[in-house]
């Protein structure tokens, strides 16, 4: 567990293997795709197409 993400509640006694792993993977994929660029998406709001990137259905299959 990192720093900016701590159970301080103990949450994760409550969850199982495959429950925790789903929830690294998507705490990887955030970091990774969303909080690099988070900064630039909250400044400049625009969205380029109404559908999603690829990497969104990519990333939500890997776990199925």
């Amino acid at each position: 567990m990192t720093d900016l993400a701590m159970d301080y509640l103990g949450l994760d006694a409550l969850l199982s293997a495959d429950e925790l792993a789903w929830r690294d993977t998507v705490r990887a994929f955030v970091g990774d795709r969303i909080r690099p660029n988070i900064k630039d998406w909250y400044e400049k709001p625009c969205f380029r197409s109404r559908s999603p990137p690829r990497w969104v259905g990519s990333a939500c299959s890997a776990r199925t």
